[in-house]
């Protein structure tokens, strides 16, 4: 599930930071490495007798990447052993664990080995073992499943209700740091998907106005953009049937959207409001 180019970015930062205790250029020696296609200019260094145990470390994460990176083409492009280059991959990321020097080093280390190795569970022996340690410093997994939200809806009246989401994904804001509390990794923002959302709001003031609502797909953190929401708004006499854009903000499990009704029959617009304010709080389960 991750992008390549945030992969990049990823590991580049941390060799940034690993630069600082190595007098090798790690960003042009993967440079190299790429436009040559070829893994001399690494191999060459790892025999060098006099290379330390980061700088070995560091060199085995970036063979494992760019070998990484060759095996997601062939999986795209459909050529090729897809699968040859992953043990290789494994041993290398394994091995720059081995080669850690510190506590900082290995916890690093055994997040870059998660990071590019999760998509391949059948390599990857030691997930549960890395999952655990990264955990118990500070990263949070993925949840994905059914999503239920309470909703409250403002129009110049109260409205209560839920909705629920059968295609959940909730990917949390964690930072991951050391027993010293240097950081390792931070996602900043926490995301939010949901797919397949059926709603109900009540009318507080008149048991005869109720809200349903159907959405495709919408984002909900850190921006909360919903433009595939169309629905009804049943009342004692008629139901008013609607198209309703909605964009807002959302922090972890609260969401905050101000949605407009654009009604199908355009003599119901002076009927009933047409701007609306959303408050959720959601829950995947």
């Amino acid at each position: 599930m991750k992008i390549k180019s945030l992969l990049l970015h990823f590991l580049l930062f941390t060799t940034t930071i690993s630069a600082q205790q190595s007098a090798l250029d790690y960003c042009s020696i993967y440079n190299v490495t790429r436009e040559s296609q070829s893994m001399d200019s690494i191999n060459q260094l790892l025999e060098k007798d006099d290379i330390s145990q980061h700088e070995k470390a560091e060199l085995l994460s970036m063979r494992a990447y760019v070998n990484l990176g060759l095996t997601k083409k062939r999986r795209k492009e459909k050529t090729g052993n897809q699968t040859q280059l992953l043990p290789a991959i494994y041993k290398d990321l394994t091995n720059a664990i081995d080669w850690s020097e510190n506590e900082y080093e290995r916890i690093k280390h055994t997040w870059r080995r998660h990071f590019m190795m999760e998509d391949f569970e059948k390599f990857y022996t030691d997930e549960n073992s890395d999952v655990q340690l990264l955990k118990s410093h500070g990263y949070k997994e993925m949840k994905s499943g059914i999503g239920i939200s309470a909703k409250y809806k403002y129009d110049g009246e109260s409205w209560l209700g839920a909705e629920l989401s059968l295609l959940s994904a909730y990917f949390p804001s964690y930072s991951i740091k050391d027993s010293d509390g240097s950081v390792i990794h931070k996602d900043r923002y926490s995301t939010s998907f949901s797919a397949l959302i059926f709603g109900y709001v009540q009318n507080v003031q008149s048991q005869d106005l109720s809200d349903l609502n159907f959405s495709l797909l919408r984002i909900e953190a850190p921006l909360y953009i919903d433009l595939i929401q169309f629905g009804l708004i049943d009342t004692s006499e008629k139901n008013y049937w609607y198209y309703r854009p909605e964009l807002g903000i959302g922090y972890s499990f609260l969401h905050l959207s101000v949605g407009y009704n654009l009604f199908f029959n355009k003599d119901e617009e002076a009927e009933l409001s047409n701007s609306i304010f959303n408050f959720r709080i959601k829950h995947t389960f």
